[in-house]
C-alpha cells in the first residue's frame, strides 16, 4: 500500500476507485467510455453481479422502515424504492440483482530520494492524482454516479478490480432490476462482422474495428464510397486499394487492381508499391496520365489473340460504347439493333475467313514496329497481298506472343471502319427510316455521329497505342480528358465523358472477364489452349476495379449499362468493384441492390442527408450521424458505413479512418500538399521523401503551416511570394537529417 488511496504493483502505481452510488437513470456504457475517450487516462472497470439483490439491503430496509422519522427526507425515498423493488419481484416475477462496481487507473511509479534522508524514498503521486481526479469528474456526469478512492485497503481493492481474483463485493452493493442493469453493462459495444483484417477503422470511442476487403463473409465486393470534396473520400479509396493489395495471399503475387481516377490521388498507392517492390517488378505497378492524343489511342474493336470476332462480353461493351458515341440518336428506337448489325458487318469485312478479299493487308510502312518484327522473324511477305491475320497466326505459331498481339492491332476493325459500314446496302435496307427535324436517313445520322466522335477523340480513332498489359496494379488519371458537367442536362459533356471513361475502362479491364466459359466462344483452334491456360490463371486471381468520381457519368448513355454489367458478372469471376462519387444519389438501381458496403464520408450541403436516406433507406438515427459528420481532423476521416453479410443482415457503424503520416502523404490530394510532396520526391527518393515529410509535417499536410504564414501578411500574397513559401517548405523538409 501507498497510503489509503494507492497500491504499488511492480513498476505501476494503481488507484482503485469504489462506486458508492449507481446512475440514477438508465445510461449506456458507451456513454461512460465517450466521457473518458479524449483524456488519455487508462482505466479498468469491474462489475460484480449477484442474485438476490434485495438481500443486500436488509439493513437499509429495516432502518428506512422503522426509523423513518429520524430523517424523513432521506428515508422515505429509500423506503419507497425498496417497496417498488419488492413489488416488482412479487407481482411481475421480476429479477433484482445486487451490483457493485469498481474502477481503477494507474501510472508509472516515479520516486526519488531526498538528499537530507537518503534512506527515505519519496513517491511522486502527481500523475496518478491527476488521473483519479479526471475519472471522478467525468464519471459523475454518467447518470449521477458517485465514486470515491479513499479506501482502507487499496491492495485488496485492486484485487477486486481484476476479474476472477476475488469473489464477493468490495464496493457498496446496489439492488437493481436485471433489465435496468443490462443497460449500463459493457454488452452493447460497436463491432464489425470481421474478426480480423488489414483495413482498420476506429469507433468514436477508440475501439479498433477491422475489415477484410473481398471477404468470404460477403457474397461479393461492391463498395460505394460517397463524400463531398475534402471529406476524405479519395483517402478512403486509396486505403481500400492498398489493403486489398497487401492482403495475405498464398500465391505471393500482386493481385490485379485497375483504377480510373479523375485526379492524381490514385497515384499514391503506386508510389507506395514502388517503394516496396524490387526493381525488376516495378513495371507491375503503373500510373498513367491520359491525354486525348493518338499516343494514348485505344481501339475498342480489339479482340483476343487470333480471334477474328469478339466474344459476348466484348460485344456487350462495344454496344454500350457505341450507344455513348451515338447518344444524339438515343431517341431512335432501333439504335441498338442497327449498331449490333453494324458491329457484325464490320468484323465480317475484316476477317480473312473464306479468303475474304476485303480483309486488311500488310503494306510496308504501315507500322515501323511491324516492319521490324517481320524482318527479325525472317518472314517472307508480299507487299499489299499478305494478310495481316496470316502474320498474326505465323507469329503465334512461332511462339512470338508479344509480336502476334502487336500485329493483330492492325488486322481488326477500327472506328473509322465502322463509320463506312453504314453506307452498306444491307444496313440501309434494314433501317430505311428517316429521323430528326432534318428528315435524314437514320443510317446517315448514326454514321455522322460516329464521324464526329472520330474527329473529336483521337484516343478512340485508330490502332491501339496505349498498353498497360504488364501492370498488375494500374491507375489511369483521366482528369485531362474528363470535364465536370454543368448539370444533368449537359448532354454534350456527359457524352464526351462516357466515351473517354468507357474507352479507358476497356483498356484496363479487357482481360478481367476472361474465364473458361468465355473460352468456349473462341473460334480459333490454334489459340484455344493458350486462352484456356490464361483463363484459368485469371479466374484464380482476385481482381478489383475502382471507378472514382463516378458523378461525371451521371445520366450518360451507355455508362451505367456497362457498370451494371461489370457489377452483375463480377462475383462469379472474383472481381471486386469499388465506386467513388461526390453525389449521393447517382447510384444505379442495380448497384444499390447489390452493394455489399456503402461508405458515407459526409453528405455535403443542402438536402444531401435526405437524398442519401431515400436512396439507401437510412434510419433516422444514422441520418443524425451522417448530418454531423465533419471534414477530416486529427481524429481521422469520419464516416458512416453500411455492411451487408451473406445472411443479408445490414449493419451500420459510425467509424473513423486514421492513417499514419506516411500514408497521408502518399495519398495527399490538396494542390499545396502535392506540390511540396512531388518537389521533395524529385530531390530524394519517394520512400525517403515520405519519411522526411512525415517527420516535418506528421499531420500529412502543410496547410496549417501555410495558414500561420499567411496570417503574417497583410493585403494578400502574390503568386510569386506564395511559390517562394512553398519552395521554402521543400528546402526545410529536404534539409532534415
Amino acid at each position: 500500500n501507498a497510503g489509503q488511496r494507492y497500491a504499488v504493483f511492480g513498476d505501476r502505481l494503481v488507484a482503485p476507485i469504489k462506486v458508492s452510488r449507481f446512475p440514477g437513470r438508465d445510461v449506456a456504457f458507451n456513454d461512460f467510455i465517450a466521457r473518458l475517450q479524449d483524456t488519455d487516462v487508462p482505466y479498468r472497470v469491474m462489475f460484480n453481479i449477484k442474485p438476490g439483490g434485495l438481500n443486500y439491503n436488509k439493513m437499509n430496509s429495516a432502518l428506512a422502515t422503522n426509523g423513518w422519522f429520524l430523517s424523513p427526507s432521506n428515508n422515505r425515498p429509500i423506503k419507497n424504492t425498496l417497496s417498488q423493488l419488492q413489488e416488482y419481484v412479487e407481482t411481475k416475477n421480476g429479477v433484482v440483482v445486487g451490483v457493485s462496481m469498481m474502477i481503477s487507473t494507474w501510472a508509472k511509479l516515479k520516486s526519488h530520494v531526498e538528499v537530507s534522508s537518503p534512506s527515505k524514498e519519496i513517491i511522486d503521486f502527481s500523475e496518478i492524482q491527476s488521473r483519479v481526479a479526471t475519472i471522478l469528474a467525468r464519471v459523475k456526469m454518467w447518470g449521477g454516479l458517485r465514486a470515491d478512492n479513499a479506501l482502507m485497503d487499496p491492495v485488496e481493492a485492486c484485487l477486486f478490480c481484476t476479474s476472477g481474483l476475488k469473489q464477493g463485493h468490495f464496493a457498496d452493493v446496489t439492488p437493481v432490476p436485471l433489465p435496468n442493469c443490462v443497460t449500463f453493462l459493457p454488452l452493447d459495444r460497436p463491432t464489425m462482422p470481421w474478426k480480423s483484417g488489414t483495413l482498420l477503422f476506429r469507433s468514436p470511442d477508440g475501439k479498433i474495428m477491422p475489415m477484410e476487403v473481398m471477404s468470404t463473409l460477403q457474397t461479393a465486393m461492391l463498395t460505394l464510397i460517397y463524400g463531398p470534396p475534402r471529406y476524405g473520400k479519395s483517402v478512403a479509396i486509396g486505403e481500400f486499394n492498398f489493403d486489398f493489395i497487401i492482403k495475405p495471399r498464398a500465391s505471393g503475387e500482386l493481385p490485379l487492381l485497375k483504377m480510373i481516377d479523375v485526379g492524381p490521388s490514385g497515384g499514391g498507392v503506386i508510389n507506395l508499391l514502388h517503394g516496396g517492390l524490387p526493381p525488376d517488378l516495378a513495371h507491375q505497378a503503373q500510373h498513367r496520365t491520359i491525354k486525348n492524343t493518338e499516343a494514348y489511342c485505344v481501339n475498342n474493336f480489339d479482340t483476343w489473340l487470333c480471334e477474328r470476332y469478339p466474344v459476348s462480353s466484348q460485344k456487350t461493351f462495344l454496344l454500350n460504347f457505341l450507344v455513348s458515341v451515338c447518344s444524339s440518336m438515343r431517341s431512335y428506337p432501333s439504335l441498338q439493333g442497327m449498331l449490333n448489325m453494324a458491329v457484325d458487318e464490320v468484323y465480317q469485312q475484316t476477317t480473312d475467313e473464306g479468303h475474304n478479299p476485303r480483309c486488311k493487308r500488310y503494306k510496308r510502312g504501315l507500322s515501323p514496329v511491324l516492319d521490324d518484327m517481320i524482318s527479325r522473324a525472317n518472314f517472307s511477305v508480299t507487299d499489299g497481298e499478305t494478310t495481316i491475320w496470316s502474320l498474326v497466326d505465323r507469329f503465334f505459331d512461332a511462339g512470338m506472343i508479344s509480336e502476334a498481339i502487336l500485329a493483330q492491332r492492325y488486322a481488326v476493325p477500327t472506328l473509322p471502319d465502322l463509320a463506312s459500314i453504314f453506307s452498306n446496302e444491307g444496313i440501309r435496307n434494314a433501317y430505311p427510316e428517316n429521323v430528326g427535324t432534318t428528315n435524314q436517313p437514320a443510317t446517315s445520322m448514326v454514321a455522322r455521329a460516329v464521324r464526329e466522335a472520330i474527329g473529336a477523340f483521337p484516343l478512340i480513332s485508330g490502332v491501339t497505342q496505349l498498353d498497360a498489359s504488364e501492370a498488375r496494379v494500374c491507375v489511369f488519371d483521366v482528369k485531362e480528358i474528363i470535364k465536370t458537367p454543368s448539370g444533368p442536362d449537359d448532354f454534350v459533356t456527359l457524352q464526351q465523358n462516357a466515351i473517354c471513361y468507357l474507352t479507358m475502362m476497356n483498356a484496363l479491364l479487357r482481360d478481367f472477364f476472361f474465364d473458361e466459359a468465355s473460352v468456349s466462344e473462341v473460334r480459333s483452334d490454334r489459340a484455344r489452349d493458350y486462352h484456356l491456360q490464361r483463363a484459368r490463371a485469371l479466374t484464380a486471381t482476385e481482381k478489383m476495379v475502382v471507378f472514382d468520381e463516378k458523378h461525371v457519368l451521371k445520366g450518360a448513355p451507355g455508362a451505367d449499362e456497362q457498370l451494371d454489367y461489370i457489377i452483375a458478372t463480377g462475383p462469379k469471376l472474383k472481381i471486386g468493384v469499388l465506386i467513388g462519387s461526390q453525389v449521393l444519389d447517382d447510384a444505379s438501381q442495380k448497384s444499390k441492390e447489390l452493394a455489399t458496403s456503402v461508405v458515407f464520408c459526409g453528405a455535403g450541403e443542402g438536402d444531401g442527408v435526405s437524398r442519401a436516406a431515400s436512396t439507401f433507406s437510412i434510419s433516422p438515427r444514422c441520418q443524425g450521424i451522417l448530418k454531423r459528420i465533419l471534414a477530416p481532423s486529427s481524429k481521422g476521416a469520419e464516416m458512416l458505413m453500411k455492411n451487408r453479410t451473406r445472411e443479408k443482415n445490414d449493419q451500420y457503424q459510425h467509424l473513423f479512418l486514421s492513417l499514419g503520416s506516411n500514408m497521408l502523404w502518399a495519398m495527399a490530394s490538396e494542390s499545396e500538399d502535392r506540390y511540396v510532396r512531388d518537389a521533395v520526391y524529385r530531390r530524394v527518393s519517394a520512400k525517403v521523401g515520405r519519411s522526411k515529410l512525415s517527420k516535418a509535417f506528421p499531420g500529412g499536410s502543410v496547410k496549417s503551416r501555410l495558414t500561420a504564414i499567411l496570417e503574417t501578411f497583410e493585403g494578400g500574397l502574390s503568386d510569386e511570394r506564395g511559390q517562394e513559401i512553398l519552395d521554402g517548405l521543400v528546402d526545410e523538409v529536404c534539409g532534415q537529417q
